[in-house]
């Protein structure tokens, strides 16, 4: 779902997806912050969320995707500090804020 033009805010329900790999949600027009959800998908390994609108700060359950090799959030508004989870992330080879 790269490249499109989707608005509104990543549903909190993506957390649902729990055998999900891959999510690729950049160069959209998401809104709103990064649902906590996000962190049920234990199964992740690339997850980009790059080039939205997303807002607030990355949430601390980003550190339970610890098979993560690949997460780019750059080009959004987010806020805050990085959380100390993302130490969690010990598979990750690129990481883009």
């Amino acid at each position: 779902m790269k490249n499109n033009t989707f608005t509104g805010n990543i549903p909190p329900e993506i957390g649902m997806l729990t055998n999900l790999t891959y999510l690729y949600l950049y160069s959209n027009k998401f809104r709103g912050r990064i649902p906590r959800e996000i962190g049920n998908l234990k199964e992740l390994l690339e997850l980009d969320l790059s080039g939205n609108h997303l807002e607030g700060s990355i949430p601390a359950t980003i550190g339970k995707l610890t098979k993560l090799v690949l997460l780019q959030l750059f080009s959004n508004n987010l806020s805050g500090t990085i959380p100390p989870e993302i130490g969690n992330l010990t598979q990750l080879e690129t990481l883009d804020l």
